[in-house]
């Protein structure tokens, strides 16, 4: 057994050196930035940083992207909607997701969905 994990390890090493299996995402929220930034912003002739994005809600899926986009562009203007402003705003203010930029991001209430939505 103890060569089999061996062999397999060595076998993993080596289709990662050999390949490009380990290039690219890690998550569905970094896929989505990688996303945006290749196929989105160019079809809408935007620069990223120029961007407007809106996120809906204020869950673990909107903190794991507010950090991967946060991680491209820490200056993008992002604005969270979420039922609760409260829990929007405790996303953004979370440890890790200001620590990787956020100075432009802001909160708005459902109501608003529609208006941010326009201006995205």
């Amino acid at each position: 057994v103890s060569k089999m994990l061996n062999a397999a390890i060595r076998m993993g090493k080596t289709v990662r050196t050999k390949t490009d299996i380990g290039k690219g995402s890690v998550s569905v929220s970094s896929a989505a930035v990688e996303l945006m930034l290749a196929k989105v912003m160019p079809d809408l002739q935007k620069v990223p940083a120029n961007a407007k994005v809106c996120i809906l809600g204020a869950g673990k899926m909107s903190r794991l992207l507010l950090l991967a986009l946060f991680s491209k562009l820490p200056d993008i203007e992002v604005t969270v909607v979420n039922r609760s402003v409260d829990k929007a705003q405790e996303l953004l203010d979370d440890e890790m997701v200001r620590g990787r930029g956020g100075k432009n991001a802001k909160v708005a209430k459902l109501e608003d969905m529609l208006d941010v939505v326009r201006e995205s």
